[in-house]
């Protein structure tokens, strides 16, 4: 096996996925090597159209370009499911590496892969695809809408990038817990290098340029004289480099084409997880909320200690504009 890895971190311009084998040895030492399962792991072989049909579920109708797909896929290895807890049920993770590489559009051929084994079974699924233009990982998505109902990373096309892609998920959290897994899978898999992860865009991601949110950094630094320049060229220079990366790797189009593929049942699984996914997103806006109210009721002490208090959070302006709100009674 240690030859095979020899392989990969040969120096070379040639595709990585072209490079890979993609055998069983293969797969398994890849998904090890990543941490997604154990070095004594062993994959199963299974053809994608008895996997579905036979062990799937039984209530679900497939089009006939659904069939058709299925048909063509081949073998899919399969690697033994890990059950994780939520508080109220369990759910299983499946890994499921396919080579796609027959396929002409390498991202549709992905997703349509994705979505229907997310159709016929039930559970947290990981996928690992070989194609025509790179490897991909993907895994389920729990979103209201049905279309969304998976996510796919960008291209892997060169050692460095599997390396990094690989770092990522070996910092997965080792926990029976479904919510904090799920989210750190989704997050390793998303990730984009080339965006700064930051306040600045995580507003932008959210709203688009905000007018009035510079607008209150520009009060901030009249009324208290201090300088938040870096603050607004941040915000600035993060929107104009996620234009383009979404422009590169904006998937939306091709999963909306796919909306065909959707299941006849409801999904006890996601109204499960959306609900406890809510309840810790609510536990954290209230811990947020007793943060700024704490700030607030120290700060009306006196001037100063208000001008203190937001000097403290120069690296965090958004915080700042909300104990101003906050200050102010909005």
């Amino acid at each position: 096996m240690k030859n095979v890895l020899e392989n990969w971190t040969t120096t070379t311009d040639e595709l990585l996925s072209n490079i890979i084998d993609y055998t069983s040895e293969e797969i398994t030492c890849l998904l090890s090597s990543m941490g997604l399962i154990g070095i004594r792991d062993k994959g199963q072989i299974e053809d994608l159209e008895k996997y579905i049909f036979l062990h799937g579920n039984d209530q679900e109708i497939y089009s006939s370009d659904e069939r058709l797909f299925i048909e063509g896929v081949g073998s899919v290895y399969l690697y033994n499911d890990v059950n994780r807890r939520t508080n109220k049920g369990i759910v299983s993770t499946k890994i499921i590496a396919v080579d796609l590489s027959r396929f002409v559009d390498a991202v549709k051929s992905c997703f349509f892969f994705m979505k229907v084994v997310n159709k016929a079974t039930d559970g947290f699924n990981i996928f690992f695809c070989k194609t025509s233009e790179g490897l991909f990982v993907g895994c389920r998505l729990y979103d209201k809408d049905e279309f969304k109902n998976c996510t796919l990373s960008v291209p892997i096309t060169t050692n460095l990038e599997l390396e990094n892609l690989s770092q990522r998920l070996m910092y997965l959290p080792d926990t029976d817990e479904f919510i904090s897994y799920y989210s750190a899978v989704v997050e390793a898999i998303e990730y984009k290098e080339s965006i700064i992860r930051d306040y600045d865009l995580e507003i932008m991601l959210k709203r688009g340029v905000n007018f009035s949110y510079l607008d209150m950094l520009s009060e901030i630094e009249k009324n208290y004289d201090i300088n938040l320049d870096y603050a607004k060229e941040m915000y600035y220079k993060s929107f104009e480099l996620n234009q383009c990366n979404d422009i590169v790797y904006d998937y939306s189009s091709v999963m909306d084409s796919l909306r065909f593929i959707k299941s006849q049942k409801m999904n006890t699984l996601e109204m499960l997880f959306e609900a406890e996914e809510m309840a810790l997103l609510a536990n954290e806006t209230e811990q947020q909320n007793k943060q700024i109210l704490q700030l607030t009721n120290e700060s009306n002490d006196s001037d100063t200690s208000k001008e203190n208090m937001l000097k403290e959070h120069l690296d965090n302006p958004e915080l700042m504009i909300k104990i101003l709100k906050a200050q102010r009674g909005l």
